[in-house]
């Protein structure tokens, strides 16, 4: 596992995980809908799952189905209830209180359906999949990857990820701080909450 290696790497993954998808989309709901904390630890369910891939495709392809199996299911079906749950709490979230604090008890999700929600997303997520399983065997001698190297190059997934996301994020909270009027305020959590309801729905039918 050489620099260069996990250089490209780094490069890849910050490609992929910028590009938009299911995960950036549910990111920016999130920080839009109850703020940045929030939203990072939906990052923190989304890494998790990238993490879990790599494990995957660094073992093998056969362990996939055996690994996953029925609580991959229900998982993917769980979490993606969850998030058009979120969806519709956001879309009837009173249209007032900008900052964290004020975000009602109501309104805020729990932080294991939260986490459970971001690693549903990704697990279901093709284009996750298409990196792991077909483009990151261009990147990584998988067939001779040491635990070392493996977990140097789930260091790389974790932090370039999270910066990705953490980047987003930070946007949309900032853009939730700006508009300080109750009409658009009511606007935001209404274009938030249909934008997590329908990833929602995309990773429940996957």
């Amino acid at each position: 596992m050489t620099f260069t290696t996990l250089l490209s790497l780094a490069v890849a993954m910050a490609l992929f995980g910028a590009s938009p998808g299911p995960g950036i989309f549910a990111v920016v709901s999130r920080a839009l809908s109850t703020g940045f904390g929030s939203a990072m630890l939906l990052t923190v369910g989304l890494v998790a799952g990238d993490l879990l891939w790599l494990t995957l495709a660094a073992s093998g392809l056969g362990m996939v189905a055996e690994m996953m199996g029925d609580f991959f299911i229900v998982l993917k079906i769980g979490g993606g209830l969850y998030l058009a749950w979120m969806g519709v709490k956001a879309w009837r979230a009173p249209a007032v209180g900008l900052s964290d604090d004020e975000v009602s008890a109501l309104q805020r999700p729990s932080a294991l359906g939260t986490l459970a929600s971001g690693l549903a997303v990704t697990l279901s997520n093709p284009k996750a999949i298409l990196f792991y399983m077909a483009i990151l065997p261009t990147l990584l001698d998988l067939d001779t990857i040491t635990p070392t190297g493996l977990v140097l190059a789930g260091a790389v997934v974790a932090v370039v990820l999270t910066l990705v996301c953490a980047a987003y994020a930070f946007l949309a909270s900032r853009a939730r701080r700006v508009l300080q009027s109750p009409q658009a305020m009511r606007r935001l959590n209404r274009a938030s909450g249909a934008l997590l309801v329908g990833v929602g729905a995309w990773v429940a039918s996957r």
